[in-house]
């Protein structure tokens, strides 16, 4: 088992080249507004996709850029709703996860 805290503190902690770490996680999904929960996702060696864009220097993904040309007129404000921007380095894909809903970290049992 892994506490919520260290969770974050590992998926943000940088290597020594600088690059954001890769992991493994399970999240649990739900959705309001269409009254649906329950299925669990799972993500195989994703990064926080803000951190590799800031830090690595390596250029964004093509798909990365549409998300952020759209999202110029909001801030997403991921402090505030608890939520985490995932990529998957090897196709660029970005998807939104609820830091509550983190189920499994690396094979490990989340707790709170």
């Amino acid at each position: 088992m892994i506490h919520l805290p260290t969770v974050l503190e590992t998926m943000k902690k940088l290597d020594a080249d600088g690059n954001a770490p890769l992991f493994d996680l399970e999240v649990g999904s739900s959705d309001e507004k269409r009254k649906t929960a329950g299925n669990i996702l799972r993500f195989v060696q994703v990064r926080i996709s803000n951190l590799k864009a800031k830090v690595s220097g390596s250029k964004p993904s093509e798909q990365h850029l549409k998300k952020l040309d759209r999202s110029k007129s909001r801030d997403p404000r991921h402090r505030l709703h608890g939520t985490l921007n995932l990529e998957d380095p090897r196709t660029g894909e970005i998807n939104t996860v609820h830091v509550r809903l983190i189920t499994r970290f690396n094979g490990q049992k989340v707790i709170y």
